[in-house]
């Protein structure tokens, strides 16, 4: 039985890819490069003495560090959120509920974000 492999062909400061990726996965995989690319061409604007691998590796540090922001803001949410169920046991106010709400659906949405930055 053979696996057949799936690419998408990327472009990231002018230089063309062949990025593996799962069926289906190819659109994912170009957005995700594209934004890349525009982190990459920025820095190489900046940093113009370095090379294509050392912008690759400054703007994956960068990306990683966003992300690693996005995950303890979730992580805080998440904690937030457990408090505030915690005390309206005690006396939950409308206000309350409402900032609890709005806690939760951002905490989602940051999860969201992370989870597809995860697989990119």
């Amino acid at each position: 039985m053979s696996v057949e492999a799936y690419a998408a062909q990327i472009h990231v400061n002018g230089v063309a890819y062949e990025a593996p990726c799962a069926p289906g996965e190819a659109g994912r995989v170009r957005d995700v490069a594209q934004r890349l690319d525009e982190r990459v061409q920025a820095l190489a604007a900046e940093l113009t003495d370095k090379g294509q691998p050392e912008l690759l590796l400054l703007a994956a540090l960068m990306l990683e560090d966003e992300r690693e922001a996005a995950r303890a803001e979730v992580r805080f949410l998440r904690a937030e959120l457990e408090r505030q169920r915690s005390s309206a046991d005690l006396k939950t106010t409308h206000a309350d509920q409402i900032l609890a709400q709005r806690l939760l659906g951002a905490a989602e949405r940051i999860a969201a974000i992370t989870e597809k930055l995860d697989g990119a």
